[in-house]
């Protein structure tokens, strides 16, 4: 079943993008972090090539040195914590720095 696409998903990806000031006040809330409204947000792809597919998160942001990645799912689907696990393991492997040796 592709959910992908529906009048609520696509209202909150556009907030996202046209209005990512907006995200600020939803981190503090859902995080309980105290970000400044004058808190840079960097856009992070949304987009990831796998071998047998591509991988699309809803969000992927940088606030601070902290990645998020928000998902809005607005249809019952038993499958989104399996998808969020792979999006977030694919986000991390593509921000991963070699650093110090480690």
């Amino acid at each position: 079943m592709n959910n992908y696409g529906t009048i609520y998903d696509d209202v909150f990806r556009t907030i996202q993008e046209r209005h990512p000031e907006l995200l600020i006040p939803l981190m503090n809330e859902a995080f309980h972090t105290n970000y400044s409204e004058k808190q840079k947000i960097k856009r992070l792809p949304e987009e990831y090539r796998k071998i047998l597919s591509n991988v699309v998160a809803d969000s992927c942001f940088l606030i601070g040195k902290h990645i998020y990645h928000m998902e809005c799912q607005s249809t019952t689907d038993n499958k989104m914590i399996l998808r969020m696990i792979e999006y977030d393991f694919t986000i991390g492997l593509s921000q991963a720095e070699y650093e110090n040796g480690i």
